[in-house]
């Protein structure tokens, strides 16, 4: 089965874009909590909770203010988003092609010498 959004809302919050989206995934009811990061390797984290079916999901998504995309803005700078700057770190910065330390002559012995 599909992955399908039914119902979504968009908050602008202290510069972040805050999404909700109810929908059905996996054939089980959903609803999406996203952040828009603004990195370039992790633009977007999401956060997926089960819900017990599609209407009370639509539900949620239809009346949720924007006090709560801000209590999620919290949560995701509180618990998430050091992680993701991390992340981030990892898969922009340049790269050698070749793990080893900074100065593997120290490390490593050359082949041929003695």
């Amino acid at each position: 089965m599909q992955s399908r959004i039914t119902e979504s809302r968009r908050f602008t919050v202290d510069g972040y874009t805050v999404t909700f989206a109810a929908g059905v995934k996996r054939g089980e009811a959903v609803v999406v909590f996203g952040i828009m990061t603004g990195l370039e390797t992790v633009p977007v984290l999401t956060l997926e909770k089960k819900w017990s079916n599609l209407g009370e999901a639509e539900s949620y998504v239809r009346r949720v203010t924007v006090i709560a995309a801000e209590k999620l803005l919290a949560h995701y700078q509180e618990n998430y988003r050091a992680m993701t700057e991390k992340i981030d770190l990892v898969f922009s910065r340049p790269t050698t092609g070749f793990i080893a330390p900074v100065d593997a002559r120290s490390h490593y012995p050359v082949r041929g010498r003695k």
